[in-house]
């Protein structure tokens, strides 16, 4: 029983972060085009500051988990900045 509880507390979860995601990237999106923001310095910006964080330490002391720690925070935000790009794309089509 209880495995079933968290197998569902899992899905509800991650149902919930998905949702966040996609809201930032709408939100992200909202904010580039009141500001005028061209796609050439989006692309720009999101990969400088991907790039910026190389090597930076995350908060903790062993420094092979930082650098996975890190790894992963870099692959989730490109995965966001594709998110984002893809929406907006989507609506420039329609």
């Amino acid at each position: 029983m209880e495995e079933a509880n968290m197998k569902r507390e899992e899905i509800e979860a991650e149902a919930r972060l998905m949702a966040i995601e996609y809201q930032v990237c709408h939100v992200y999106n909202m904010v580039l085009k009141m500001i005028g923001v061209s796609e050439e310095d989006i692309t720009h910006a999101e990969k400088t500051g991907v790039r910026r964080m190389d090597g930076q330490p995350i908060g903790t002391a062993d420094p092979a988990m930082s650098d996975h720690v890190l790894g992963e925070f870099q692959d989730a935000l490109s995965r966001l900045q594709d998110e984002a790009r893809w929406m907006r794309q989507a609506l420039k089509a329609q």
